[in-house]
Parts: C-alpha cells; sequence; structure tokens
C-alpha cells in the first residue's frame, strides 16, 4: 500500500474511530442481554439484511496519469480483493489487473493506481475478492501538453496529447482559428503535431485541440516579447546566435552591459545577430536587447574549456594549455598521468595559460584534467607509439673466449622519448634458459663481475641479446644474437700473456733444459769411469757393511 493511500485510509478513518469505538461497547452490551435471556429467538426471524459489497472511486474522471483511489466496503473481512480497469465486467484473460490490496477485519480497504495506456472515454472498476464483486466508473479526459508556456510571434509551438479517441482525426486551434490538424493513434494518443505562432497582441491565448468526436481541452499560451539564445550554454569564443522580434528599428546588443554590436529589426519586427562569447568567467551572463523604446534580457550559460597545443608528441615534449571560463583569481591544477602540476591563478577575465613537459607515461592517449576547484575541464594528449630500433652488438666480438669479467657493449638507438635496454645472456640460442636479464640499462654498456656462480666457465658457449625500450613504453625488436665462451685454454692463455712473462718463461725452459742435460752428462760420465774390479772384494774382506739398532743410545750404528 503506498503512503499516499495510508494517508488518505487514516484520513478516512480518523473520524469513524469514535463510532467505531462506541459500536463495540453496544455490541458488548448486547451480547450481555442476549446471554441473560431464557427464551431462545427462531434463526433468521429478525436477521439484519446482507451487507452489500460498495466501491467508490475518487475522482471519477481525469485525465491520463491521475491517481485514482477506490474505496471499497463490506467485502469478506481479511480477504485479498483484486482491482481491474477496462470495459468489461468481469475478469478474462488479459484483463489489466491494476491493484491488489487485503481488506480489514470489517471488510474495508483503500488502494490506488493511475493509468497511461488507454483512450479517452468511461471505463469500468471492478473489485472482486473471489466471492463479491462490485463496479464503479472513471472517465479518461484529453490532456494537452505544449513545448512552451509562451513565446513570440513566429515561434514553432509543439502540441501532444492523450485521453482521446482512439484512431480519430483532431484539429489544433490557436483563438478559434485552424492552425494544425493530426490524428490520434489506438491509445487515443498524438505527439509532436507543430504549427507556427501567428500574429498576435501580447498577454494570455488559447490553445484548443478536439477530436471528431467532441472531445476537447483548451489551455493557455502566452505571447510575448522576448529574445532567445542559441545555444543557451556556450565557451569563450564560440558563436551564440540571438534572435527576437521588437519594433521594425536599430536594436543594440550587450553582454554584461557592454555594447556588443547593432542590428537592424525587419519589417515585422524581428531580427536575428550572431555574435562570438567575450572573455568571461564561468556561470550565468546577462544578454540584454534594446531597441530604444522596449528591451527584453536572456540567460547565457558561460562553460569552462581549456586547449592543448600539440595534443599528440612523444615524452619530454613542451606543451601549452590555455583555459577560458574559469574562476578569476582561483588556482589553477594540471594533472597528468597522475602527476600533479600548479599553474599561474586565473585572471580578471577568467583565463589562464601555462607550459609544462609531458611526463614520462606509456604511449597512447592520456587525460590532462585541469581544475580551479569550480570547474573541472578535461582532454587528450597521446603519446607517441613507435617503437625504437633495435641495438648492434659490438662488445664481445661473436664466438669471442673470456677468462674474467665480462663487458658488453652495443650501438646506441635514438628516440625522442628517450631509451633504456634490457640485456639478456642465455645457455642456448632460443633463450628459453636465460641465466642473466636485466633492465632500465641507461647506457649502452653493461660489465658483469668475475663471479663463477654467475657465468661459470665451460665449454659450450653463452649467447646474449640487447633490445631497446623508449619513455612510452614502447618496446623495440632484439638484436642479433651474439655469443662468447668463458673460460681458459692454453691458447688463449699464450695469447693473452705479456711478453716479459712470455720472456721469464722462456728463460726458465732454457735453464732447465740446461741443467738436464748437466744432469745427464755427469751420470753417463761418472758410468764410464767405474771398472768391475773396484766392486770385487778383496780376500779374506768383508766387504759388506752390517747395521743393528743400539738401544743405549736409541741410533743405528754399523757393525
Amino acid at each position: 500500500m503506498t503512503t499516499e493511500v495510508k494517508k488518505y485510509k487514516k484520513k478516512l478513518l480518523g473520524s469513524g474511530t469514535l463510532l467505531l469505538k462506541m459500536f463495540i461497547w453496544e455490541m458488548v452490551i448486547l451480547t450481555a442481554i442476549l446471554a441473560t435471556m431464557v427464551i431462545a429467538t427462531p434463526v433468521g426471524a429478525n436477521d439484519p439484511p446482507a451487507k452489500v459489497p460498495r466501491v467508490e472511486v475518487l475522482p471519477n474522471e481525469g485525465p491520463i496519469g491521475t491517481t485514482i483511489y477506490v474505496r471499497i466496503w463490506d467485502y469478506l473481512p481479511n480477504k485479498q480483493v483484486i482491482v481491474i480497469f477496462g470495459t468489461g465486467t468481469t475478469i478474462t484473460p488479459g484483463t489489466a489487473i491494476v491493484a491488489k490490496e487485503i481488506t480489514d477485519a470489517f471488510g474495508y480497504a483503500i488502494v490506488s493506481f493511475s493509468i497511461d495506456s488507454f483512450a479517452g472515454g468511461r471505463y469500468v472498476v471492478l473489485v472482486d475478492d473471489g466471492t463479491n464483486k462490485a463496479i464503479a466508473s472513471f472517465k479518461i479526459t484529453p490532456k494537452i501538453t505544449l513545448s512552451d508556456s509562451g513565446g513570440f510571434v513566429g515561434d514553432t509551438v509543439i502540441v501532444s496529447g492523450n485521453g482521446f479517441s482512439a484512431n480519430r482525426p483532431i484539429s489544433v486551434f490557436f483563438e478559434d482559428t485552424k492552425v494544425a490538424s493530426g490524428e490520434t493513434n489506438d491509445k487515443g494518443r498524438f505527439a509532436d503535431v507543430q504549427f507556427t505562432l501567428p500574429a498576435a497582441s501580447r498577454g494570455d491565448r488559447k490553445i484548443k485541440v478536439q477530436d471528431t468526436d467532441a472531445n476537447s481541452i483548451t489551455t493557455v499560451y502566452n505571447v510575448r516579447q522576448k529574445i532567445t539564445v542559441k545555444p543557451t550554454s556556450a565557451t569563450v569564443g564560440a558563436e551564440v546566435t540571438i534572435s527576437g522580434g521588437f519594433q521594425p528599428k536599430d536594436i543594440t546588443i550587450y553582454f554584461n552591459d557592454k555594447d556588443i554590436t547593432l542590428v537592424r529589426a525587419d519589417s515585422t519586427g524581428s531580427f536575428t545577430a550572431t555574435i562570438k562569447v567575450p572573455p568571461c568567467a564561468d556561470g550565468i551572463h546577462k544578454i540584454k536587447v534594446d531597441d530604444g523604446s522596449n528591451r527584453s534580457y536572456c540567460d547565457l550559460s558561460v562553460v569552462s574549456s581549456i586547449l592543448i597545443s600539440p595534443n599528440t608528441g612523444h615524452i619530454g615534449m613542451s606543451i601549452g594549455i590555455q583555459g577560458a571560463g574559469f574562476r578569476p583569481g582561483f588556482p589553477i591544477t594540471i594533472t597528468y598521468a597522475n602527476t600533479k602540476m600548479e599553474a599561474p591563478p586565473v585572471t580578471p577575465q577568467g583565463t589562464f595559460t601555462h607550459n609544462f613537459k609531458i611526463p614520462k607515461s606509456r604511449s597512447g592517449p592520456h587525460t590532462i584534467t585541469v581544475t580551479d576547484g569550480i570547474n573541472t575541464q578535461k582532454t587528450t594528449f597521446t603519446v607517441e607509439a613507435t617503437a625504437p630500433l633495435a641495438p648492434e652488438l659490438s662488445v664481445p666480438s661473436d664466438s669471442a673466449r673470456i677468462e674474467k669479467g665480462v663487458s658488453f657493449e652495443w650501438s646506441a638507438v635514438n628516440d625522442p622519448s628517450g631509451v633504456t635496454y634490457v640485456l639478456e645472456v642465455a645457455e642456448d640460442a632460443k633463450f628459453s634458459k636465460i641465466l642473466l636479464s636485466t633492465s632500465n640499462l641507461a647506457q649502452c654498456n653493461f660489465d658483469l663481475p668475475d663471479d663463477k656462480k654467475l657465468l661459470p666457465s665451460q665449454k659450450a658457449p653463452y649467447f646474449w641479446r640487447v633490445k631497446a625500450i623508449d619513455g612510452a613504453s614502447n618496446e623495440g625488436p632484439w638484436s642479433s644474437v651474439g655469443s662468447f665462451y668463458k673460460g681458459y685454454s692454453l691458447d688463449s692463455i699464450a695469447t693473452n700473456m705479456p711478453d716479459w712473462t712470455k720472456y721469464t718463461l722462456m728463460g726458465l725452459g732454457a735453464a732447465l733444459v740446461a741443467f738436464v742435460f748437466f744432469w745427464l752428462g755427469r751420470i753417463l760420465r761418472r758410468a764410464g769411469h767405474v771398472d768391475e774390479p773396484e766392486f770385487e772384494s778383496e780376500p779374506g774382506v768383508n766387504t759388506e757393511t752390517a747395521w743393528g739398532y743400539n738401544p743405549d743410545s736409541n741410533e743405528w750404528d754399523q757393525k
């Protein structure tokens, strides 16, 4: 049940509260009296007449959209009732059920509904609780709406309506003169029937719409002197068109009481002029038109605007931004990609100018937001999306052997947004097993310390490559793949040995050879001078020497 229904029900029941209490006391007393009676009254002899369900519709007529209240009496208590609206008096498939409600303990209820899909005419309101039915009626009356409540001669007036007979011609009259015609649809509606307001004196004039079944409605249209501005909202520097009607004479147009231009009205007093919105703050500004005898005003809403130049470029580019229609004296905050910058305060004319460099950000469009705390405007700057070229590898040369710390070098890549480099080292040429990856390298070289854990010596080669990434995060292609070996070899030792080391080793080698020959010579000479008889023993002489351990001296002695 809606709030309106509850209020209405409370209003209806409020006045009956006292009567209800009195009724309850009477019933109590009557029950007590009947209980003391000895003689039984025959059933049905004095029964009160059966209650007849009743329905009341308030109001009983009105246009589409009217809220209809249905007041229900003497239905079954605590029973759900349904309300239908239409032309029939029975519930059939397709019947429009417009409301449902539960009656109170006295079979009383109030429901409400509104209708919006019927043609004009009288309709049945049927209330049914499954046992009891009662009907009332409601008449849908015509209603029209106008595009404006008043205007100047020559304006276009648009009329729409509903609540007329279905599929009937309609006529539009201005002060009893037919000015337009149309036709309703199967719901008794018509829309956007236009006519030009004919010549008429200033004041309220009647507009009437009538169908062929004599359903009609009249409303008031105020013909007045006025000017219009289109559009009604504009930015500084934009063109707006002012039109209206005065006397056929020179007309002066003012913007905030400042003379802007002079135009001449035609023989009917009509004029049209185009002006550019001068520099001003945001908000509502007055446009005045004066012909010397009559003057009229209209409002123009000036909104803030910004302009950047250029609107596309690279990281680090300097761009200019200017605004108009902002709040004079207020500080300006500019935000680009979450970077806030302060700008000079707004001038008394509502303008500002500022230059700034595009900070590091990804390629593509980025929103620039400008605000003075009251007005906020946004525009877009697009960062270039051209990827940098691939670097060329230089050090180490392809298939080079490196014994100690590895140094990588490559060619520089130029890009307006600036670049950094990514270096990768892997065990295979397809880089499926990456051993080292480092990024954000600002220089074209990288020194790897002599750490055997990073790149241990091995017979198989290592592979490396480099790519450039610009300040807008545009990634260039990888360079060609280079290879190198890590560890020592005899050839590399000899090749990389200093001269003094080579000469020293050569001297040591010559000395070693000389010593070997000297030692062999002595052995050979000694072998040539020894005779066998010298080794023969003389008779009776023991040539063998015996050794024994002397425990007293703890030494070995000859015997």
